[in-house]
């Protein structure tokens, strides 16, 4: 375990929020080879509870209007897809209504609301049904490749699938796995945190994976878990600002369920974070660069900027 202070690994209660950037117009526009990735986590609410302000179907109205104007498209939901335990019958008769439409694109991370439902089974027996694999029942860690960028699906439920600590089985995979990789770019994208400002605050579980992403050049992370909107300047699993070689963490858990406060007031390593909208990170991935616009359910762009492959 690396010996680190995380941020928000308290909850806490809430601290004040810096108002929102002004939303752009656009982001950079599409490249030829350019394949348009869209995330966010925490998404469906349960059907029993129409008390919730959800909003998943809005989020997905983003997605259909990014599939309408791009090709390929990419979507990644991070996790907490189906509230509140993640049944088959739920994501039959919610999720399926709205980010379901985008199953076959949907390559998902496992979140722990999948988890209150035995072995995440609701999930799984979902996504076999639209033709998607996950990773194994028993893992729910897989990877692959797209317009030469590597992605890595990590399972963040240490406890439920032996840990993630050095020498567990997915530390294992994950380092023969980025080892083998030949592509220039990687993604990796989780449903907890590993640094969070937000009431779940960090999961500091995750350091042993962070280090190995660190080791092996990943430039871009992104997880969901609290409800609401952080991007982190690149960095070290440290905390420490590297924008020569470190990671840029981004957390959206803002696709539908409801929103949440911060715990921390923001360290100099966030760059930005919202706890006001609802919206789906949009990734424009080239090569060897990368174009990033964070979407409210306006279709504002309420964050943007660009990055580069190591």
């Amino acid at each position: 375990m690396l010996g680190v202070a995380l941020i928000g690994t308290a909850c806490g209660g809430s601290s004040a929020v810096p108002s929102a950037a002004s939303p752009v117009a656009s982001v950079a526009a599409p490249t030829p080879n350019q394949l348009t990735v869209m995330a966010a986590g925490d998404i469906s609410c349960d059907s029993a509870a129409p008390q919730m302000p959800c909003r998943s179907r809005e989020t997905s109205d983003l997605i259909m209007g990014e599939r309408l104007l791009q090709s390929p498209i990419l979507v990644l939901p991070l996790g907490d897809l189906q509230y509140e335990i993640g049944s088959l019958v739920e994501f039959r008769r919610s999720y399926h209504s709205t980010w379901g439409r985008f199953a076959a694109e949907s390559r998902p991370a496992v979140g722990n609301h999948e988890y209150e439902t035995r072995n995440a089974t609701g999930y799984f027996d979902y996504f076999a049904e639209q033709g998607v694999s996950p990773g194994d029942r028993n893992e729910g860690w897989y990877s692959y490749d797209r317009a030469n960028w590597h992605f890595v699906a990590l399972n963040s439920n240490c406890a439920r699938i032996g840990g993630c600590q050095v020498g567990s089985p997915q530390y294992r995979w994950l380092q023969a796995d980025l080892l083998a990789n030949r592509q220039k770019c990687t993604v990796a994208y989780m449903h907890h945190p590993f640094s969070s400002t937000g009431a779940n605050g960090s999961t500091p579980a995750l350091l042993p994976l962070m280090q190995l992403l660190y080791e092996n050049k990943t430039e871009v992370v992104l997880a969901g878990h609290d409800h609401n909107y952080q991007r982190f300047v690149p960095m070290t699993p440290a905390l420490v600002p590297d924008p020569a070689a470190g990671f840029r963490l981004f957390v959206v858990g803002t696709g539908g369920r409801d929103l949440t406060s911060f715990s921390r007031a923001a360290a100099t390593i966030v760059a930005h974070r919202d706890n006001e909208h609802y919206g789906v990170l949009r990734l424009g991935l080239s090569d060897f660069r990368y174009d990033w616009g964070f979407l409210d359910t306006r279709g504002l762009i309420l964050d943007s900027g660009t990055g580069v492959c190591f």
